[in-house]
């Protein structure tokens, strides 16, 4: 019974209300485990609505010195991986400033590690699409073209696969998802991660 009625909330669960609280967790852990002093936040509530364009537009307008975009996947019930995508122009070569594919090549790894899945890797998102948008040129994704800073979009899994939306759904799942974020930006600036004092793990069976 328990299950049964865990699997129809899980069709509900949405991406939206996923990665806002993975927002929220990597903020306070930026804000608390760093000497960072301001981490943006393009929304900070389930009813808030925030087009692209003003997403975008309000990173440029202060001056954010990185852009990370936490998303799910969508796809057919049995498909389940991770995806780093950074901006690429149609030419192949990074979107300048660069630091996107870096950073995306770090967080590939530690994502799908912390995720307990395979993963479809790191592309620039032109090579991935193959090819530019018909409205305007590459980079292909539109927080990739529109800022003005280094940026990567991040695909945690599947929030179509039940069992993967499941674990979306535990709020110590959405932390772990926030903590891979955040070591890995600490990676990326070759910064010593903390010692690691979680255990992590998935129950499947009640008894």
């Amino acid at each position: 019974n328990f299950l049964g009625i865990l699997y129809s909330d899980v069709k509900n669960y949405s991406e939206a209300e996923k990665n806002l609280r993975v927002a929220l967790a990597l903020q306070e852990m930026l804000l608390s485990e760093t000497d960072i002093d301001t981490v943006f936040m393009c929304r900070t509530n389930d009813t808030q609505v925030v087009s692209l364009g003003q997403r975008t537009d309000h990173a440029n307008s202060v001056g954010a010195a990185w852009y990370h975009s936490i998303h799910s996947d969508a796809g057919a019930s049995t498909y389940n991986s991770t995806l780093l995508l950074w901006g690429q122009y149609q030419n192949n070569t990074e979107k300048v400033p660069n630091g996107g594919k870096a950073m995306a090549d770090i967080m590939v790894n530690i994502l799908s590690d912390g995720m307990r899945t395979s993963t479809r890797g790191s592309w620039g998102d032109h090579q991935f699409y193959g090819r530019c948008p018909s409205s305007r040129p590459c980079p292909y994704l539109f927080i990739n073209y529109y800022t003005d800073m280094p940026s990567e979009l991040s695909e945690s899994g599947f929030h179509t696969n039940p069992e993967q939306n499941q674990l979306n759904m535990n709020a110590e799942w959405k932390r772990l998802e926030a903590r891979t974020l955040y070591w890995s930006i600490l990676e990326f600036h070759n910064i010593q991660k903390p010692n690691i004092s979680i255990l992590t793990g998935i129950v499947t069976n009640s008894e």
